[in-house]
């Protein structure tokens, strides 16, 4: 009984660690594209500066492309902070879940070591 809850333990808190990095690593990656975006975003605008110097004759309305790119960056901060705190939840979830089952196999290893079977293996 004593190796099943050891066993149980260390698979718990295997299994908490791979779910946290896993999340981790999305919530990094998220960062990373929603900044990417963002230079997208950026690039877009100066390339609309520097075409339009070219073709003066074609005035291009550059509030209108401002205020589309403007838009596409509000979106995709509200899409991002959505994702984001979904992620976190899903972090908050899976230490709660972990503590809860620590708890219990913690509990069941002093009920067992207080019946004095625990060193029976």
């Amino acid at each position: 009984m004593k190796r099943e809850i050891q066993r149980k333990l260390i698979q718990i808190d295997e299994t908490y660690r791979k779910n946290r990095l896993q999340i981790e690593e999305k919530l990094d990656e998220l960062s990373d594209e929603q900044k990417r975006f963002h230079f997208y975003l950026e690039s877009i605008f100066e390339r609309m500066n520097v075409t339009s110097a070219h073709y003066e004759e074609n005035q291009i309305d550059k509030r209108k492309i401002y205020n589309l790119i403007e838009h596409a960056e509000e979106e995709s901060l509200q899409l991002t902070k959505n994702i984001k705190n979904k992620l976190e939840d899903r972090l908050d979830e899976n230490q709660m879940l972990y503590s809860r089952k620590m708890r219990y196999y913690e509990e069941e290893e002093r009920l067992l070591k207080k019946k004095g079977g625990y060193d029976n293996g």
